[in-house]
């Protein structure tokens, strides 16, 4: 009876964990912040809107199914790397427009992808 009693406490853990999908959100807002800086250093601020749109509502969707992750769902390390990687993006795609501080145009555009950065993960 204990034996059944465990397994199914061990199966049902396993089962409501979400640490892989906090770890694949991780990696793919760490992939889309390095994919902007460089597309920035290299293309300006058009290609960067336009990566940052046709990525937008994947991170919106990976971040909608995590945000009512519960404690036990989700390992405190995974919890402390997605705060980290959040932070850094904020830091990488709010920074682009420091680049361009000179350029009113160029500025707008880095400045409107970093309200839509941070509208994602805020709500």
């Amino acid at each position: 009876m204990k034996l059944a009693f465990g397994l199914v406490v061990a199966m049902l853990a396993t089962g409501c964990s979400k640490n892989s999908d906090f770890e694949a959100l991780i990696k793919a807002n760490d992939a889309l912040v390095t994919e902007l800086k460089e597309k920035a250093d290299k293309e300006g601020p058009e290609a960067v809107k336009k990566a940052f749109d046709a990525k937008k509502e994947d991170l919106k969707t990976r971040y909608g199914d995590l945000k009512t992750a519960r404690g036990f769902q989700v390992s405190s390390e995974n919890q402390a790397k997605l705060k980290e990687s959040l932070g850094k993006g904020v830091i990488g795609i709010c920074g682009l427009k420091l680049k361009v501080i000179t350029d009113r145009e160029k500025s707008a555009v880095y400045d409107g992808i970093c309200k839509e950065y941070t509208a994602v993960f805020s709500k």
